[in-house]
Order: C-alpha cells, then structure tokens, then sequence
C-alpha cells in the first residue's frame, strides 16, 4: 500500500470508527502531514511506509528539536505528537507499518498551571497514579488534538469544557447507589482533602496554596474544623475526659 492510500484509509477510520469532529480530524491530519512535510526534507525524499517503519527515535527527536527552534509552544507540540502517534498506531493496527521507536519518545512536557474556583491558578503535585490515569483519558479522548493552550483538558460529549453539572450529577449518582448522605459532593471532596492534609501534619502555607486561598485566614478555618475533630475524638476515647 502506498502512503497516501494509508493516509486515506486513516481519514475515514477517524471519520467513520473514531467519529471525530470535523474540526478535529482536520487538526489530526495537518499535523501528520506537517511531520510528513519535515520528514520529507529530513529524509531528502517523499517517505514511504517503508521508511516511516525505519525512523529511529533520532530522527523524531530532530522534528521535535525543529519544532523548538520555530518557537512553537510546547503545548502545540504535545498536540502534534498525539496526532502522529494516533497515525502511527493506525498503521501498525492494519499492518501498514510497525514501528517501535515511537514508543520511546516521551510527550514534551507541559507546565502545570491548574486554574480553578475564582480563577485562581494553584500548582498541584500529581501521583504517578494520577499521572497514569491523566495519560490514559489524553490518548483516549478524540478531541484532544484540537486542544488550544488554555482550552478546558475535561470534555464532554461534544468537546466542549465537561459541564460541572455533569460530574456533580455523576456522584450524586454514585452516593445514591452506595448509600451515602447527601453530604457527599465534589465540594466535600476538597473540604475533605483540606483536613486530611493538614492532619497528616501538612503545612498550612501549602495547604492555601493548593487550595487557593488568598488569605491564610481562610485556610486557617481548617485547623478549627481539626481540633474539634480531635478533641470529639478524646471525649469519645479517653476514660477520664468530661463532655
């Protein structure tokens, strides 16, 4: 097969199985052919589906090294990678091209500015577990290409920005079929993750950072909420405390 019926049966497999937006697939395909483009100069010849099978990681690492010294963001390049991965994995799924060299080359890193109640930026460290499930729902979303750098990165079903609606619906669904008091909101989660913290010993400035409180005042509100928890603790526990 050449590359260009490759290409072609790709475009319908986004079309018809992935049934991507059009906007979408538009992104996905200006990005391949973008990689195509540099690799055509790189190589000095229109590669086949030969050649593309051959590339080292080298010679991804020179795209992605050109791409740098254009200026373009990283952000715009983390895009362009996922497009050329997901045509990559298209090939070696028909048994078009297998190359494993792609699988070495990590996702250009992007920073990690969170933005969330207030507009309030808060810098939250991530678990690898976190990390790991991150990745998975990137690779899995079909809207992810056609990403801008501040668009939302949780989508619903159209590939806008997932409705806050939608999640606190979901768990109120999950309360329901677990049994739990209508406490049980995504709000409760943070208040939640707060005490946790600061019981564990967490540092209060930390803790304002990430939950972006302006005034440590705020945040301090936590450590009543936290020493009444302790001291109901005691009254229960202890032989000789007094209600």
């Amino acid at each position: 097969m050449s590359l260009d019926a490759a290409r072609d049966a790709w475009r319908d497999w986004l079309k018809s199985e992935r049934r991507l937006a059009g906007h979408t697939r538009v992104a996905y395909e200006h990005d391949v052919a973008a990689f195509l483009g540099f690799m055509t100069t790189y190589l000095g010849a229109v590669p086949t589906l030969e050649a593309l099978a051959k590339l080292k990681p080298a010679e991804f690492r020179a795209w992605l090294a050109e791409r740098a010294r254009e200026g373009m963001a990283r952000t715009s390049t983390a895009r362009a990678f996922s497009s050329v991965r997901s045509f990559f994995r298209f090939l070696d799924k028909r048994g078009f091209a297998h190359n494993a060299s792609i699988a070495a080359i990590q996702t250009p890193k992007l920073p990690l500015a969170v933005t969330g109640k207030g507009n309030k930026t808060r810098h939250v460290p991530l678990l690898p577990q976190a990390l790991d499930a991150l990745r998975a729902y990137r690779d899995a979303c079909p809207f992810m290409a056609a990403l801008a750098p501040r668009d939302a990165f949780f989508l619903g079903a159209r590939g806008g920005a997932l409705d806050p609606a939608i999640v606190q619906k979901r768990v109120r669904e999950i309360r329901a079929g677990l049994g739990l008091p209508d406490s049980v909101t995504p709000h409760a989660l943070r208040h939640s993750f707060a005490t946790h913290l600061l019981g564990a010993g967490g540092d209060l400035r930390t803790i304002q950072e990430l939950l972006g409180h302006a005034s440590l005042s705020t945040t301090q509100r936590y450590t009543d909420v936290d020493s009444a928890r302790l001291a109901a603790v005691y009254r229960a526990a202890h032989p000789r405390a007094k209600g």
